[in-house]
């Protein structure tokens, strides 16, 4: 065997005995009285980690399991609550959030806000909060943020919404630009060349600037799921 052979099977061999040996599992922290935690987590270059938890916080608001936080684990163990919803500024957090070169974290809530139909926040560095824009039930509205948010290089940050109770009954595709301008991108129909219901994941976007996503139902009329007629869902772009 060539001596280049030798090395490259000695380092394949030392590769697949690191990846065959017993990993650790390390429960990090439980989750008492800030709870429901159903969202991914962020990292940052220090290795903090940063989330959100659908229930929990205050139980005042929306009792008996409360309106969600905004929570930072540190590398050493601590746990710090950031942010704790209580209607006004939103309810129910139940995606993932995201962060800025700068620090500032940003995020949606279901539900909640001076609309109703849930918020998209903004954590700064100081864990300042601020409601960016507020969505509404009423007519002519969009509500329910349905995935994360992603963000391009000059901070503009694009999500979806997704309920059948609001104006779009078959959800968004929406921008919302770094001086906090929110726009409307698209409306799903439902059309087997559209979708509807942009429920799971987030976006997501490449160099271009074109982003791409999936939808829960729409597509081919033809396929019918466990909710019935309307489509097996749509990959968009």
């Amino acid at each position: 065997m060539p001596d280049r052979a030798r090395v490259l099977t000695l380092v394949l061999l030392l590769v697949l005995a690191a990846v065959t040996q017993a990993q650790t599992f390390t429960t990090l922290n439980n989750f008492h009285g800030v709870d429901f935690s159903n969202a991914g987590v962020v990292r940052d270059a220090t290795g903090d980690l940063y989330g959100t938890t659908a229930g929990g916080g205050d139980f005042n608001c929306e009792p008996p399991n409360g309106c969600g936080a905004v929570f930072e684990l540190t590398t050493d163990g601590t746990f710090i609550v950031l942010v704790t919803f209580e209607g006004a500024n939103g309810i129910g957090p139940a995606t993932p959030v995201v962060r800025d070169r700068s620090g500032n974290i940003y995020g949606t809530t279901a539900a909640g806000g001076s609309g109703g139909g849930g918020t998209i926040f903004k954590i700064d560095t100081a864990k300042n909060e601020t409601v960016l824009h507020n969505f509404s039930y009423l007519s002519g509205q969009d509500c329910s943020p349905a995935q994360g948010l992603v963000m391009d290089k000059s901070g503009n940050l694009f999500g979806t919404t997704s309920s059948s109770d609001c104006n779009h009954p078959g959800g968004t595709i929406f921008k919302i630009d770094s001086a906090g301008k929110f726009t409307v991108l698209h409306n799903f129909s439902g059309a087997p060349s559209d979708g509807s219901y942009p429920n799971y994941g987030h976006l997501t976007m490449d160099k271009g600037g074109n982003l791409y996503g999936v939808t829960e139902r729409g597509g081919s009329a033809s396929c019918i799921d466990w909710w019935g007629p309307g489509g097996c869902g749509y990959c968009t772009r």
